[in-house]
């Protein structure tokens, strides 16, 4: 069993201080932000059902613009709606440009 699993699950050797702390910042945490973003979006270029960049984008649009995230499954979460909206903007730009250079990338060579 792993170290993650003995102290989450029990076993380890100081589990329960770590699971009360642990549960107690993931309170305070779903408790603060609670506008969901979903991960999933389906791909506009050919390939995959759903996106592959996506998720890479709206995490780095947040690193960016400095807006405090919590990702849980399929979402990432944050404290309001004027702070998801900057976020889908701004992952839609960074989005764009790296759609932009697999494009130019992809572009026929003329000999």
């Amino acid at each position: 069993m792993s170290s993650t699993k003995r102290l989450l699950f029990g076993g380890g050797l100081k589990s329960e201080p770590f699971k009360s702390a642990w549960n107690a910042r993931l309170d305070e945490l779903s408790a603060r932000l609670t506008v969901r973003i979903p991960t999933r979006r389906k791909n506009p270029l050919y390939g995959r059902r759903w996106d592959p960049h996506w998720p890479f984008c709206l995490t780095r649009a947040a690193r960016d613009l400095g807006i405090e995230t919590m990702h849980v499954n399929d979402g990432i979460f944050v404290a309001t709606d004027a702070d998801a909206e900057r976020l889908k903007d701004r992952a839609q730009k960074i989005w764009d440009e790296h759609t932009a250079r697999l494009r130019k990338a992809s572009e026929k060579v003329v000999f």
